[in-house]
């Protein structure tokens, strides 16, 4: 190892950090980037210990990979932190939620009576408690602050059209996908649990779970996956951002076969928050999405089983169209409307999501959810 300036270089390039004055540190005096006077090496971000070594100045590569490692871990654990909320302590919360509402009752072995609606509502604030919780706390621990990062351009109708039509698209074909991956596991003799609305007995009750479970999800988890999810990430890159938010989002799907086509929304999403810059259209795409798939598989119960399928045909084709005729239009107004370019980076989008994935905190959350999941399986032999 030669020394130079106070500091020993290692063969590989990496300088490692040699007692000095502050003045005497050459990254202070040629490019005015160094030591902080007040700050012990270990005190500074961009240096990290090497046993053996000491404290080595971590290159701009090197550093983006700690951060994201980082990011990782905290999201890992606001997912966590999620499925905790959502699995035992909202049975809790569920009781003491349950007395003040009208039309419920708690009956003495601990059930719950309460007419559909009411359950509906008791439902939505469980899982908005387990929602904004984790990830307000997630969104604070990167440094996230709504008033300064969440974006708030007005939406606008054009655009807003074209990006809806193009979702509903999707939607189709990822329900599609979706029936073509539960028939062919059921060949195979597995079965999943599904929960669909399609429990209803009359269009009222139909309507009123659409407008809970469409509007009011579409407002508070576009705050937290666009919000704060997605914002604080864009200082890796966005495309990094958007992909990252995509899975985050698909992790808290409570559907195995509905998570593919809930990480391709949530990616359209997310490109969608960072073109038009606006928070409120992605909240009015996500809420009509929503209320599309609840009102298609809800309707199906109170239908006879011939004019549901001439209904979901009918509709799923002028849909598609729609979608298509979306794309082109969206093309022709700009040719780069479907690209995200991020400006120079230290490290590649892989390399980015590989160190991102690889992190033991999103892996720990990964294996929770899965788990979870799997256990929706069933076999029938």
């Amino acid at each position: 190892m030669a020394r130079q300036n106070g500091f020993f270089e290692s063969e590989n390039g990496q300088q490692v950090f040699a007692q000095m004055q502050p003045e005497q540190d050459p990254l202070r005096r040629h490019t005015g980037v160094g030591l902080r006077p007040d700050l012990a090496p270990e005190d500074e971000e961009g240096y990290a210990y090497a046993p053996g070594y000491g404290f080595i100045r971590l290159s701009r590569s090197e550093l983006q990979r700690a951060k994201i490692r980082r990011a990782a871990n905290v999201l890992g654990f606001g997912v966590m932190l999620s499925v905790f909320l959502n699995s035992v302590v909202s049975s809790t919360l569920l009781r003491v939620v349950a007395p003040v509402l009208p039309g419920v009752s708690v009956l003495e072995n601990g059930d719950i009576l309460a007419s559909r609606p009411a359950l509906y509502t008791i439902q939505l604030l469980v899982y908005i408690f387990s929602l904004l919780l984790p990830f307000l706390l997630v969104g604070a621990l990167l440094g996230y602050t709504p008033k300064r990062d969440l974006p708030r351009r007005r939406a606008q109708l054009p655009y807003l059209c074209m990006a809806g039509l193009f979702l509903l698209g999707l939607n189709v074909v990822g329900s599609m996908l979706s029936g073509l991956f539960t028939s062919m596991a059921a060949r195979g003799g597995v079965r999943f649990i599904q929960q669909y609305a399609g429990s209803s007995t009359s269009w009222r009750s139909l309507a009123v779970y659409a407008v809970l479970w469409s509007v009011v999800p579409a407002v508070v988890e576009e705050l937290v996956y666009r919000g704060a999810v997605l914002q604080p990430l864009r200082a890796m890159g966005d495309r990094f951002a958007v992909v990252v938010s995509a899975a985050v989002f698909a992790m808290g799907c409570r559907s195995v076969v509905s998570v593919p086509g809930t990480f391709f929304v949530g990616l359209f999403l997310g490109y969608v928050a960072i073109k038009s810059g606006s928070i409120y259209t992605c909240m009015i795409l996500h809420g009509l999405n929503s209320a599309f798939a609840i009102f298609m598989e809800g309707a199906q119960p109170l239908m006879g089983r011939g004019a549901y399928q001439v209904f979901l045909w009918s509709t799923c084709a002028l849909v598609l169209l729609g979608g298509i005729l979306a794309v082109i239009l969206m093309a022709r107004r700009s040719s780069s409307m479907f690209a995200i370019t991020d400006l120079e980076d230290v490290n590649t989008l892989t390399t980015k999501l590989s160190t991102f994935v690889s992190s033991s905190g999103f892996l720990i959350a990964a294996g929770v959810v899965l788990f979870l999941l799997l256990g929706q399986l069933r076999l029938t032999g």
